[in-house]
């Protein structure tokens, strides 16, 4: 049997029992070496420090038990000596050191100076006007239109400058109500003849304004060239815009009648 079979050769049971029981006898000894030393005893706590402060330390160390000394202002505060403790103000009535003196000047002169101002001053007097002039008057007011003796029309713009041929007859109209004016726009060519004509404001009644039209569409004015016989060539380019404003002569209706426009 060489030596290398006996190096490599496996522990018995008995072996390994024997290294555990030798460990666990090595504890036990531990245990009971150490859990038989004597407890420590606590040191004796030596004389604690002290502080003591100069001067009187009772109503010093009273003001730090105030929960309220850094918080809310005190007089104990480090800005306590500033505020809280504040000069008195001392007040001095006024006093006069003068002495009396008597009143030097006279008394019957007293208001001599009032009584030489209104001698020399002229004081004002009142100024009446000469003449009282006429009462006012209220200015007379012309008749309305639409209470005129007839109807009428009334050219603008500049309509206004070309003359009718002949005047157009204008009638009354009977109404409940007073009728506004029948404007109507009115284009002419340079022959006098209207080549537009449109309703721009109405009277209330369709039939003046009916009226208005068909005048409107009627209505012949002098030519531009001065004679109504006179040719003028191309007529339509020289147009004259403005409005023929027929203002109504309204006539109340006649009792028990019904409503209507009657000549």
């Amino acid at each position: 049997m060489t030596s290398a079979s006996v190096e490599s050769a496996p522990w018995g049971r008995r072996r390994w029992w024997a290294v555990v029981a030798l460990v666990f006898i090595v504890q036990l000894a531990l245990i009971f070496w150490l859990g038989g030393r004597a407890p420590t005893s606590p040191r004796q706590p030596t004389t604690p420090i002290t502080l003591r402060l100069d001067g009187p330390a009772p109503t010093k160390l009273e003001a730090f038990d105030d929960p309220t000394l850094f918080i809310l202002p005190h007089p104990e505060a480090f800005s306590g000596p500033v505020w809280g403790r504040t000069p008195r103000q001392e007040f001095h009535r006024y006093e006069w050191s003068d002495s009396a003196k008597a009143f030097s000047g006279a008394t019957n002169q007293l208001g001599a100076a009032f009584s030489q101002l209104f001698q020399t001053s002229e004081s004002p007097t009142l100024r009446f006007p000469a003449q009282v002039g006429a009462a006012p008057t209220l200015p007379s007011v012309p008749p309305l239109a639409n209470f005129a003796s007839q109807s009428a029309l009334e050219l603008e713009g500049d309509l206004a400058q070309r003359h009718l041929r002949a005047p157009l007859e204008l009638r009354s109209w009977t109404n409940t109500d007073i009728l506004a004016s029948s404007v109507v726009q009115v284009g002419v060519d340079a022959g006098g003849r209207p080549v537009s004509a449109i309703l721009l404001s109405r009277s209330g009644s369709p039939a003046a304004d009916q009226c208005a039209l068909d005048l409107a569409w009627a209505a012949r004015f002098e030519p531009l060239g001065g004679s109504p016989t006179e040719v003028v060539l191309s007529p339509t380019p020289r147009l004259t815009w403005g409005q023929m404003v027929f203002r109504w002569r309204t006539v109340p209706m006649p009792p028990g009648s019904a409503q209507g426009a009657s000549p």
